[in-house]
C-alpha cells in the first residue's frame, strides 16, 4: 500500500487548519518513529478489518496478537506523538491528533479498497509483523514506513508517495 496524491492532500488538509498561536516545530526522531508506529498499527488494523470476510485471509487473530505483544509499546509511542501535538497545537491538540489519526486510517482503508490483491499482499506484512520484537518495534516501524514511501517531514504531515 502506498499513499497516493489524494492521501497526501487529505493528510496535509487535516493539519493545515489550526490556531494562529500553534507552535510549529519539527518532529524529533522519537516523534517521527511514533508517527511511523501509528502508520504500521493502522495498516495492520485495516488489513484485519478489510480482509476478515475473505476466505483464508482473516487477519484479526494476527492483529490481536500483535497488539497483545506490542500494546504497551504502541501506547508509549502514541503518548510521544500526542506530546508533539500538544506542543505544536496547544489547546487544539486532541482535535488535531484525532483528525490526523483518522486521516491515516482512512487513507489505509482507501488503499485497501483500491487494490483487488490487498488481502493477498497483506499476508507478507502480517507474517513480518509477527516477527517484530518489543525491542525492535520502533526501528521496524521506521523500516515499514520507509518501504511504504511514508514521508514525515518537519511537521506531522505524513504522506505516502505513489
Amino acid at each position: 500500500m502506498k499513499f497516493g496524491r489524494v492521501g497526501l492532500a487529505v493528510l496535509m488538509a487535516s493539519l493545515a487548519v489550526g490556531p494562529a498561536h500553534a507552535q510549529q516545530r519539527c518532529l524529533q526522531p522519537a516523534e517521527r518513529t511514533a508517527l511511523h508506529v501509528k502508520v504500521l498499527q493502522s495498516d495492520l488494523m485495516v488489513a484485519a478489518l478489510s480482509c476478515r470476510d475473505v476466505p483464508g485471509f482473516d487477519y484479526r487473530g494476527a492483529y490481536n496478537t500483535f497488539m497483545q505483544r506490542h500494546g504497551t509499546g504502541v501506547s508509549r509511542h502514541m503518548a510521544t506523538l500526542q506530546g508533539y501535538f500538544r506542543a505544536a497545537y496547544g489547546g487544539q491538540w486532541q482535535n488535531r491528533f484525532d483528525q490526523f489519526s483518522a486521516a491515516i486510517a482512512n487513507e489505509a482503508s482507501r488503499q485497501s479498497m483500491s487494490s483487488v490483491s490487498f488481502c493477498v499482499e497483506s499476508v507478507q506484512v502480517m507474517q513480518w509483523a509477527m516477527q517484530i520484537t518489543a525491542e525492535s518495534l520502533g526501528s521496524s516501524a521506521d523500516m515499514f514506513a520507509q518501504s511504504r514511501g511514508v514521508r514525515s517531514g518537519c511537521h506531522a504531515e505524513s504522506a505516502r508517495a505513489r
